[in-house]
This record gives structure tokens, sequence and C-alpha cells, in this order.
């Protein structure tokens, strides 16, 4: 016999996550919004973590009002079910607040009620125009009544256009200035400047206490029209150079300007290498720039580096790697970064900003700790009446580990049930035969969108989200999929690491329908030696030939369980479902076929609570196991 023992307790829920506000910038051009993580976790001595019961309401621009509420959506019965509620999503510029609740089965809640900011942190963008022609004003400096001289003060806007100006998309006022410092508003330029001369023009955006800034640099011709100043000569110089990694390989087709000149840009060849000639003692910056290819280099072993980073697990201790890991240009590396950079993993974006940061080689850190804050050259600039040797370094953005991959032999083997899909919801449990030590994962799945719709992931022993999967090309049946724990972790064969939640218009094997590829985001893994591993996927029990009644996943549960069973053969099965007395409750008959099969039992179905057995019959083969339904 059993004996149910029935527990009444009054504690509620204890949150696990942080109740405090958060903010996070978004760099979109069109100042609509922005991606932001919002997840809330909770544990509970009485209640099982994935009996948890959720319910959020968000306050869009924090007015008072309710806009969003989850139980307008959430599945099923409109409650958010397990340790982990997730909010994350894009919402518009501005402060919100969100009030998230949870509740045990015994009726106990607890609240938290935060705020969020989501702020544009792009740059203004300055629009300079090239070449701009000032004519000085003749001066006599020896008061002999005849010009000897010429000389002209200036303003920063001169080198904009009338009818195009410098902006930023959210409106922010913005302030002018020849450098970073913003009083540096006015500047003089004499005979000893005739001719063309490199300008920056610094634009910087008021966002409250905070400023943004970006430049451009043009020529300035300044003309002597009244033949004023004294005549002067000079011959030509050669400028060279090349331009590589931090490790010395050669970059090639980056792209070189240089201003002051009426020189075409250049790139570099095969070795990095750069040569042109310009007119002697005479004022010119070099300015190099690369764009596009943003995610070459660029892997789930970044996340893990920059991570391990954030946490003190292992310091990124060069400054040129703590630049490459500041992806948003907030001079800190945060975890703002590494969303950053996932969503360029998972092929949710193509665009990383600026892709490419490039130093002068001759610049020596005065911090190599926190180079966020010095005026690091980024140009170079040459006045000489010799020739001149230059070089620069070349940053990819986001590559913290320069791609440099130590291979390992091992190989991450994720695994899932070979069964028979039914038109439905299913869900698919992702298991792993060898998941040790390991410290993140990316892949690509492909499934078979004219019979699967993806809905949603949910969290096992891994703690994944929706920030973890890309959808963008999700209408050709395309997932992405990035994790990673600076940590590392390890997961026994038996137990779930995720679930993926899909929805099948016909039935199907599953392993016809999913399988991992390299598409999108490379196959691979990383141990906590970061090591490269590769990854596959196995279909367990493809082949089995034998009789298995499963234990039902969840249990106990409260809303809905799946009970899981093996065929060895196309089959007429049984299931009954009966009492503690032997009172059966449920009896389910059908034609199930060969392989892994899948029947989901509703509580609302059967209108009881506490033990339950199942028992499966067929012809030749019968099982019992036990399960637990819960209020």
């Amino acid at each position: 016999w059993d004996q149910v023992i029935m527990v009444s307790e009054t504690t509620p829920p204890e949150f696990t996550s942080e109740c405090e506000d958060k903010e996070t910038c978004t760099y979109d051009a069109e100042c609509q919004g922005g991606y932001i993580e919002l997840t809330m976790s909770a544990h509970d001595e009485c209640t099982t973590d994935d009996n948890l019961k959720w319910r959020y309401r968000i306050d869009l621009n924090y007015d008072g009002s309710f806009d969003i509420d989850s139980k307008n959506f959430a599945y099923p019965h409109n409650i958010i079910s397990g340790a982990t509620a997730n909010a994350s999503k894009e919402y518009p510029i501005g402060t919100h607040r969100i009030v998230w609740t949870v509740w045990d089965q015994c009726g106990n809640t607890a609240t938290c009620d935060r705020l969020f900011t989501i702020k544009n942190c792009k740059k203004p963008t300055p629009i300079c125009v090239d070449h701009v022609v000032v004519e000085m004003m003749p001066v006599d400096q020896d008061d002999d009544g005849t010009a000897d001289w010429a000389m002209i003060t200036v303003g920063p806007q001169l080198v904009e256009h009338c009818c195009n100006k410098s902006y930023h998309p959210c409106g922010y006022p913005l302030l002018y200035s020849f450098s970073s410092d913003i009083t540096d508003t006015v500047r003089t330029y004499d005979c000893d400047s005739k001719g063309l001369q490199p300008v920056e023009m610094w634009v910087t955006a008021i966002v409250g206490t905070d400023t943004l800034q970006d430049n451009c640099v043009t020529q300035i011709d300044f003309q002597d029209n009244n033949n004023v100043c004294p005549a002067t000569t000079s011959g030509t110089i050669n400028v060279t150079g090349n331009i590589t990694t931090i490790n010395d390989e050669p970059i090639a087709g980056t792209k070189l300007e240089v201003q002051g000149s009426e020189l075409a840009p250049q790139t570099t060849d095969d070795n990095g290498t750069f040569a042109f000639t310009v007119n002697a003692d005479r004022n010119y910056i070099v300015k190099p720039s690369k764009e596009g290819d943003d995610l070459n280099g660029i892997s789930t072993l970044d996340l893990v580096l920059i991570q391990k980073h954030i946490l003190g697990l292992k310091a990124i201790d060069n400054p040129y790697l703590l630049l490459a890991a500041n992806i948003n240009e907030d001079d800190r590396v945060s975890a703002s970064d590494i969303l950053k950079l996932r969503r360029l993993i998972l092929g949710t974006t193509n665009d990383l900003g600026e892709s490419w940061l490039f130093i002068n080689k001759d610049y020596q850190f005065e911090d190599p700790d926190n180079p966020y804050m010095e005026d690091i050259p980024k140009e170079i600039a040459v006045n000489s009446d010799n020739d001149v040797n230059i070089n620069f370094y070349g940053i990819k953005m986001g590559d913290i580990n320069n791609s440099l991959e130590l291979r390992s032999a091992d190989k991450l083997v994720l695994t899932t049930d070979a069964v028979n899909v039914h038109e439905g919801e299913i869900e698919v449990p992702v298991y792993a035969e060898n998941f040790k030590n390991i410290s993140g994962f990316q892949y690509t799945i492909r499934f078979n969108n004219s019979v699967l719709s993806f809905e949603n992931i949910e969290s096992g022993k891994l703690n994944v989200n929706s920030s973890n999967i890309g959808i963008r090309n999700i209408n050709k049946g395309i997932l992405t999929m990035s994790w990673n724990d600076a940590n590392g972790q390890t997961v026994s064969p038996d137990e779930v690491l995720f679930t993926l939640k899909f929805k099948a218009n016909k039935a199907d094997k599953l392993q016809n329908l999913i399988s991992l590829t390299s598409d999108i985001t490379r196959k691979e893994a990383y141990n906590t030696d970061l090591e490269v591993m590769n990854v596959d996927l196995k279909y367990r029990n493809a082949e089995a030939e034998e009789f298995v009644l499963y234990q039902n996943t969840p249990n106990p549960f409260s809303v809905y369980t799946d009970i899981n069973f093996n065929l060895p053969e196309n089959s007429d099965i049984t299931m009954s479902i009966y009492d503690l007395t032997g009172k059966v409750v449920k009896v389910i008959r059908g034609q199930y076929e060969k392989g892994m099969n899948t029947i989901r039992i509703k509580k609302s179905d059967l209108n009881v609570s506490g033990v339950l057995y199942y028992r499966l019959e067929t012809e030749g083969y019968t099982a019992t196991r036990k399960m637990v339904i819960i209020k």
C-alpha cells in the first residue's frame, strides 16, 4: 500500500536572481528600441522548480499603466512554469517597469518590482564636406603699411555643409569641437598652414549627464589669394609601412587615406605593406580602415573568454584584446558586449559596427589594464622633409583568442530520442553522452519547416533562454544556437540539457526532421581547457528492437506529462491509468509504430491528484510505472 502525505506551508518562493534595476544600450539607427535580457529565477523548498508558476507585467515608459501581461500569451493556460521566467525581447527607448510574480503549489507568492532602461548609445554621425576652400586674410605684421602675412580664425562647423549636417538619430543636442575636448572650438591658421591641411571635426551628443562622441576628418585648402605669404620650396618624401595583427600576421586589403593630399586611397598588399609619395614639409594624416567580414575569427569561444574575464576567472591581460572585447564601445567589458557578439554569432545581425580598430605600433599604453580612457592614436600625423616609416596594429573587434585554436580529439555528442512525431505540440529534450567540463558550444539547427514550426526553448541543466537562439532564418527552417558558461559544466547522460519545443502539422519520424550543421553558425564546442571540439547529434534507440516503458516526464506534474515507450514492431497498445484502489481513471488505445512513441497526459483529463499507476499492454508485453499528480 502507498501512503499519501499532504504538506501545507506558508513560506513564499525565494528569488535566486537579483531584483535590481537594469540598463542596456542599443545602437539602432532608427532610434526605435533595443533588445534587453530580462529573466528572473526562483526556488522553493516545498515545490519543485519545474512546478513554480510565473506572471510578469510591464509598464512601458513607466507611466503607471501596464501595457504587457504574460497571462495574455503564456503557454499553456496563460501561465509560465519553471524555475526561470523570461521576458527578454525588443523594447522601445526609455525607462520601463517590470513586475515579476512567482507562486508555489501552496499558493504562496513573491514579487519583484524593478525598472529597466533602453538607451540609444549610438555615436552621433559627423558629416564633413571634403576639400573646403578658405581664403586667408592679409596681415601687416610689422606695421609698415604693407601686408606681409596671412591668417584666419575658424570654428569646427566650417567643414559642415549648409544642408547636410551632423546628426544623432534620436535628435540629441550636439556640440562641435576640433578635438575630443568640447572647449576646443577655435583654431587659427596662417601662412605656415598654406595649402591642404587635414582638420578634425568632433561631434558630441548630450544624453542626460552622458556624452557620445565621434569625429570626421576632412581637408581645408587655406589659400593666399593676395600673395602675401613668403615663397617656399619643398621636395617629396616617401611614406612606407605595414599593418599586422598583434601576432605580426599581415593584414591585406586595409584601406589607407592620406588626408591633406590629393592622393586616392590605397590598400595594403598580401604582405600588409603600403607606400606613397607626398610633398615634404606638409601636414598629412594617414588613416587606415577595414570594413565587412564582421564574423571572421568570431566564435562562442570568444564569449567564454570575455565571460571568464568579467567573472574574474581568467583576466584578459593584453590591452589590445581588452579593446577588442569592448564590442559596444562603452569603455568597459560587460555582459552587454557578450550579448552583442552573440547576436552576430547567431546571425541575428550581420553588422558589428566598427569591426576593425587600428593603432600606431609605437604607442605605449599608460595603463595597460584599463586602456579605455586613453587617447589612443588610431591615425598617424606626418610632417617631415625626410622619408618616413609608420606601422599599425590591426585589432579585430570580438576576436579575443586571435583566432588561434587548440583542437581536441574529443567530440561532444548530443543525443535525443528517436521518436515518432504526431500532429500537435512536441518537445525534444536534448542530452549529451559526454558533457564533461564543457564551457560552450555553438551550431546551426536545420529543421523541416514543412512539418515543424519552432515554438520555444526551455532550460534543463543548462540555463538557456531566447538570447541563446537565433531565429532570423526561421522561415527557412534554420535556427542557430550559442551557449557558454565560464566555469564549465558537467552533466550526466540521463539529464536534460535543454528542451526544444515545436509544433508539428503531421506525423513523421523525428530523426527525419532535425539535424545539426555549420551552415550559418559553425558547429563546435569548447572544454574548460579552451580546446575546440566537434559536435554531433545522435538519435538514441533509432534501431531499438526491445519493448520499453519509460518513466513519465515531468514527474510529479501539475499540468501535463509525457509517457515515452519503445515498440519492437508496429503494435496495438492499451495504456491504462488507475489510482491506488485499482479504479481505472483513463484508458488510451491505438495503433503505434515501431520505435519510440510518446503519449501526453493532461491533468485536466484525469480530474484527480496524488499517486497513480500507468500500465502499457501490447500482444506479448506488459509494463507498469508510477506517477504523481500535484495540485
